[in-house]
């Protein structure tokens, strides 16, 4: 699959983890808790480096992608 994509491993999770913390920033289920909780969840062990990542790839930021609480 890497190879197909021409792509590193390292590369491959630069681009998936965020995929999968947007994912569930956009799931209503998880609107119980907090925004910095779900970058531990998915792998990131600094929540600044996560806002960076996610802002790079996203071109806006990890709340901004959260639907509104009713």
């Amino acid at each position: 699959m890497l190879a197909q994509e021409r792509t590193s491993l390292e590369r491959s999770i630069m681009i998936r983890r965020p995929q999968h913390c947007r994912q569930a920033l956009e799931d209503p289920s998880q609107l119980g808790g907090t925004v910095g909780d779900i970058p531990y969840s998915c792998g990131f062990g600094d929540v600044s480096h996560f806002n960076r990542r996610y802002k790079a790839q996203f071109d806006c930021s990890p709340g901004e992608s959260r639907p509104p609480r009713r």
